[in-house]
């Protein structure tokens, strides 16, 4: 993303008559455009910001994360998603680097530093053919790593017109999902959960009435957009396609991007540079 872009992207989304916004760094791997970046942004949050209260998210493999990275973190509030699958045998089994070595290490080395220098962080965890086995064994290993905030993500990817063998079963996935509630019921205490699991949480908020956290449980997008480091701005990130890009960009792209989603109408925009 352009220096251009990004000054044009917070402009706009502090310009919002909200009391808060809220921005989730993706990629990719978002530490690739290295902290001078994330620097940057934060100045032009507090430079267009007018009393509204902002919050950052970042979703990262670890990898790059050292002292630096988590003062910045801890420094400015943000919330850290790391992708963590559990034990190294599990961990290991897909993400490997270029030269065929695993991550787990540099990723459990992230968590730890994040968590000694007081970042909050959440485990994001893909489920896989092969993950999905051991649902008692990567719920315990968080717990023990005192990530005990997790989200769970099937992994499910197509190769042509079938689906790729990585890719994890429904029934499968249903029976992770099973053992995984039984096993974040069994740990409440008093009627109060000590750990915290994104998916069954969500459906909590729904049935209480209130708007999940989840997006896949309302009934409307809108909720969030999607801004890709070109400028497009998407209504939902399953939407990411050409014939979703309109021929004229907006100035106040994400503001009508917003408003098309909510109706329903899904369309995107680009956000034009700053001038």
């Amino acid at each position: 993303m352009s220096d251009a872009v990004l000054e044009a992207m917070i402009k706009q989304l502090m310009s919002q008559n909200v009391p808060q916004v809220s921005i989730g760094w993706q990629g990719g791997e978002p530490t690739l455009m290295g902290l001078p970046f994330y620097r940057k942004a934060v100045d032009l949050m507090e430079r267009y910001g007018h009393g509204q209260s902002v919050s950052n998210g970042l979703q990262t493999n670890g990898v790059l994360v050292d002292n630096e990275w988590a003062k910045f973190f801890r420094d400015y509030h943000f919330l850290i998603g790391l992708s963590l699958d559990g034990p190294e045998h599990i961990h290991d089994h897909y993400r490997k680097n270029r030269g065929g070595h695993g991550s787990w290490s540099k990723a459990l080395d992230a968590s730890k530093l994040l968590l000694d220098h007081g970042v909050e962080v959440n485990v994001l965890s893909v489920v896989n053919n092969y993950s999905v086995q051991f649902p008692d064994e990567i719920y315990e290993f968080h717990k023990s790593q005192g990530l005990n905030f997790m989200q769970f993500i099937p992994c499910v990817e197509t190769e042509g017109n079938s689906v790729a063998n990585f890719s994890v079963d429904a029934t499968s996935y249903g029976e992770f999902l099973k053992r995984l509630f039984d096993l974040w019921l069994t740990d409440f205490v008093n009627g109060v959960p000590t750990t915290s699991i994104r998916w069954f949480e969500a459906h909590l908020f729904k049935y209480a009435g209130f708007a999940p956290t989840e997006c896949t449980l309302l009934e409307t997008c809108g909720e969030y957009l999607l801004i890709e480091h070109t400028g497009d701005v998407f209504a939902c990130d399953f939407f990411v396609e050409p014939e979703w890009k309109p021929e004229q960009p907006a100035r106040n792209a994400i503001a009508n991007v917003a408003q098309l989603a909510q109706a329903n109408e899904l369309r995107t925009t680009e956000i034009q540079p700053a001038r």
